[in-house]
């Protein structure tokens, strides 16, 4: 389990299998990704038992962090997302996806904070050396989460992907371990 303030990203449950349905068979969540196909939960089965023993891509659950207002105190978490790295071992690149399926929590950066998570983990734990992303132009809110993290556009293929009768832009970023380290370092007095 990776630890947040907000939320955790904790390894993918079986139990979240019918959320991750939900969530990839919602038009509006997968407008935002590459991702139109319907889904079934035997088939998100069949992915999941895939995922044991798999070296080239993580996947976790982004659990938001829920505590009961009173009391103050932390009485369990709420799956609110997916993110993932696949990762090039050979040459220390990870490639990371992410998504909140849940839609009342968009826009409220716990997906900025499930990135950073994600990369700190990429870099700091797995030793990779870079990591990347690709996003759509329209997907203004990502761009923005991304590069509060510290990704920065590297390219663009233009009019590569096609939704809702327009072509749009599939727009790459990316991020190198030593520009994260600068970034995250504690400021010195």
């Amino acid at each position: 389990m990776l630890v947040g303030t907000c939320v955790d990203l904790v390894p993918v449950e079986r139990a979240h299998l019918p959320l991750i349905v939900k969530w990839l068979n919602d038009p509006e969540v997968t407008h935002f990704l590459n991702w139109f196909l319907p889904l079934n939960l035997d088939g998100e089965e069949k992915w999941f038992t895939g995922l044991a023993g798999n070296q080239k891509e993580l996947v976790f659950t982004i659990a938001l962090k829920v505590e009961r207002i009173l009391e103050g105190r932390r009485i369990g978490s709420l799956p609110i997302g997916q993110c993932a790295i696949r990762l090039d071992w050979k040459n220390r690149v990870g490639n990371l996806g992410m998504v909140i399926g849940e839609k009342e929590h968009w826009g409220k950066g716990f997906g900025t904070e499930a990135m950073r998570l994600l990369v700190d983990y990429g870099f700091g734990t797995l030793g990779m050396n870079r990591m990347e992303l690709e996003t759509f132009d329209f997907n203004e809110r990502a761009i923005k989460a991304f590069s509060k993290v510290g990704f920065k556009e590297e390219g663009r293929r233009r009019q590569a992907h096609y939704i809702d009768g327009r072509f749009n832009d599939v727009v790459f970023m990316g991020l190198i371990q030593g520009e994260w380290r600068a970034r995250e370092a504690p400021s010195k007095p």
